[in-house]
C-alpha cells in the first residue's frame, strides 16, 4: 500500500479541499462540505486520472497520511 500525505484546508466559503502531496505527472484534488467528503471525492479523482496517468495507483491501494 502507498502511502500519500494530504492536505485537508477549510476554505473561506466553508467548504474543505484535500490537497494530496505526490510526484506524479496528474492535478488532482478533492472538495466537499466536510474532510470526509474531500477524501472521498479525492479518491474518486485518483481513480478517474488513472486513464491519463498510469502510473498512479488505484484509489483502494493508497493510504491517506492526513496533515
Amino acid at each position: 500500500m502507498e502511502k500519500m500525505n494530504v492536505k485537508v484546508i477549510k476554505e473561506e466559503n466553508g467548504t474543505f479541499l484535500a490537497d494530496p502531496q505526490h510526484n506524479y505527472n496528474v492535478g488532482i484534488y478533492g472538495v466537499g462540505n466536510s474532510a470526509e467528503e474531500a477524501l472521498e471525492d479525492l479518491r474518486t479523482v485518483i481513480d478517474e486520472a488513472r486513464e491519463y496517468c498510469q502510473t498512479l495507483p488505484a484509489s483502494s491501494e493508497i493510504e491517506f497520511i492526513i496533515m
